[in-house]
């Protein structure tokens, strides 16, 4: 390599063409490109490219700071080098199960903690062979998945795997009486909260029981800046999720579970159960156009009271082409089943009903959605405080029930103590359904005596009474 510096004080200028230098370069092993790389900027990058480039990672990767699937252990000092010239932000690996994986999952993690935070990262693992050595099943992907979130641990961090959705939220570190009192002393005896490295592993248990099983998932981690709510969400075999659960004990916030929905992909997807207070509509209809498979469909519990907004006029559209089951309250049926997607499958509708702002309205946008899906043969209304019987309907040609000829089988909960209708009311309501011939009753009380006056007045309808085991009160729809 000739140099020509015009100065003293000039920078080391080539007086070779950058394609000359690349064409060179082919002909040098790694090491001596990473050696290379220390002479000049200048030359740093064009080693920088030669190196990348034996692993299919070309300039417009760099500069969009994104890795293609990198397969081998030894191309890590070379992302390491990369780290001067660029910030790696997504990086996407297949490791492969062999005597080397420990080794190679020790280096990543050994390399993350000296690279600027990556955002993104995808792990994939080839198939287990039928004997596993001990080093693999001491493989700690744990310890790497802290590493590559140890940036982001200041905020909640939530675990999604085929098993449970974790929420492990940061916590202050224990301070005995004595550094308490100097701490106090010098600052304002506050401390910085962060995620507790045994919580952390606890919400990974899923690891140990999939090694058990001759497994290892794929990994996705998506890690935010402030102010974003959350530090990272972490998927573990997406591909294995069918059911996606959010307990109400998470107590996670509509920022956090839009976030959440906002970064999640499961390919196979069938059922969804969460809380409707804590699902923005926007980020649910987002999610929902992403994941046709949807078959179940539930978010249980009353509206927000007010509504954070107007409800909107129409669902996520041509959005679920497999649902079949529908449950959640008034409002919320309305919303989706405004869409113009004829749900060809959706056979059962359960809807909660709530002395909720507009209830009213939205048990009959939602009864009118109904009425265009005609599947639909059995509807389960459960009543949390509200009745949908109104006398002025009993007459009307236009009560929203008389338009469901196709429903055959009525289930009715009581979830308060029983508020059935004094009178004919419930019969005259009953009425409404001309293709009703199955009611179901259920109550925290038995209902006998009211199923044998409903059978006198309505013959066709066969009435059964349940009582309702380990009653529990409803949500309080404030």
């Amino acid at each position: 390599m000739v140099v020509s510096p015009s100065s003293p004080t000039d920078p080391l200028v080539p007086r070779f063409a950058d394609e000359i230098f690349l064409e060179i370069f082919e002909h040098l092993t790694e090491v001596d490109l990473l050696s290379l790389a220390t002479i000049s900027k200048h030359i740093h990058e064009l080693s920088l490219v030669a190196c990348f480039d034996r692993y299919g990672i070309t300039e417009d990767d760099i500069a969009a700071k994104s890795f293609p699937p990198l397969s081998k252990s030894r191309a890590f000092p070379t992302i390491a080098l990369g780290r001067f010239v660029t910030t790696v932000e997504a990086l996407r690996l297949r490791f492969h199960t062999s005597t080397q994986l420990s080794r190679d999952v020790n280096a990543l993690a050994s390399l993350v903690r000296r690279m600027p935070p990556i955002k993104s990262t995808d792990l994939d693992f080839s198939p287990w062979p039928r004997r596993l050595p001990p080093n693999v099943i001491r493989c700690d992907i744990e310890g790497l998945l802290l590493a590559l979130v140890f940036e982001f641990r200041m905020r909640p961090i939530v675990v999604i795997s085929p098993l449970v959705v974790t929420v492990v939220r940061p916590h202050r570190p224990p301070v005995n009486v004595i550094r308490r009192i100097f701490r106090r002393a010098r600052t304002s005896g506050t401390s910085e909260a962060t995620i507790d490295e045994k919580a952390f592993r606890d919400a990974l248990v899923i690891f140990t029981l999939m090694r058990a099983g001759r497994v290892i998932p794929s990994v996705s981690v998506r890690a935010f800046d402030p102010p974003a709510p959350l530090g990272a969400v972490i998927i573990i075999g997406a591909a294995r999720i069918q059911s996606l659960r959010f307990a109400r004990d998470l107590g996670l916030s509509p920022a956090e579970v839009s976030v959440i929905l906002d970064n999640l992909n499961i390919p196979l997807l069938r059922s969804i159960d969460a809380e409707q207070r804590s699902i923005p509509e926007d980020a649910l209809s987002a999610f929902l156009c992403r994941h046709p498979t949807v078959q179940r469909l539930s978010l249980r519990g009353p509206p927000p009271m007010p509504p954070l907004r107007t409800p909107s006029t129409s669902g996520p559209p041509d959005a679920l082409p497999q649902l079949e089951h529908i449950i959640g309250s008034a409002r919320f049926i309305a919303w989706v089943l405004a869409s113009p997607d004829p749900f060809p499958q959706l056979v059962v509708t359960t809807m909660e009903l709530y002395p909720a702002f507009n209830v009213t309205k939205d048990y009959r946008a939602a009864l009118r959605g109904l009425a265009q899906r005609p599947a639909m043969d059995t509807l389960v209304l459960q009543f949390n405080g509200w009745t949908p019987w109104n006398e002025q309907d009993f007459t009307a040609p236009t009560a929203p029930e008389r338009e469901l000829p196709h429903v055959v089988d009525l289930r009715l909960t009581f979830r308060f103590p029983s508020r059935l209708p004094r009178g004919t009311a419930l019969i005259q309501w009953l009425r409404l359904f001309g293709s009703v011939r199955s009611v179901s009753l259920f109550d925290s009380v038995p209902l006998d005596g009211w199923c044998v006056v409903l059978r006198k007045e309505l013959p066709q309808i066969k009435f059964t009474s349940h009582v309702l085991s380990g009653f529990i009160p409803p949500i309080s729809p404030t």
